[in-house]
């Protein structure tokens, strides 16, 4: 099986297209400390059987109100205290947050966790 890493180092990649990143359950994606991912308003990114590692404030932002982050089968480790002050967030199977930062969920939209689906939180 082949092992999937993306890095983004000084980058600035912007997401404005439904996208949808599959790492088949062993992919990676490391956010340096100079990038970020910018999810435009009204689009859709999915992190589908992925791990998301140094995430922190600014390494990842939702573009407006009707952005949309869905997490399939995703584990994110957090690198630093973590906001999500807009758009949408979808849950689907098991989602893990880990670390021993915050991870805030600010958004006035809600947060949708899918039947039979678990977020956990592991500190």
């Amino acid at each position: 099986m082949k092992k999937i890493i993306l890095i983004f180092c000084f980058i600035f990649f912007q997401l404005d297209a439904d996208t949808i990143f599959n790492g088949y359950g062993s992919g990676n994606i490391i956010l340096s400390e100079d990038s970020e991912l910018f999810i435009e308003n009204n689009t859709t990114t999915t992190l589908k059987n992925i791990t998301l590692k140094n995430l922190s404030e600014q390494r990842l932002v939702m573009g407006g109100s009707n952005s949309v982050l869905a997490l399939e089968n995703t584990t994110i480790f957090l690198d630093g205290d973590y906001s999500f002050t807009q758009g949408y967030l979808y849950i689907h199977h098991d989602v893990k947050i880990c670390g021993t930062s915050n991870f805030n969920y600010l958004s006035t939209q809600s947060c949708y966790i899918d039947q039979f689906s678990k977020l956990y939180f592991d500190f």
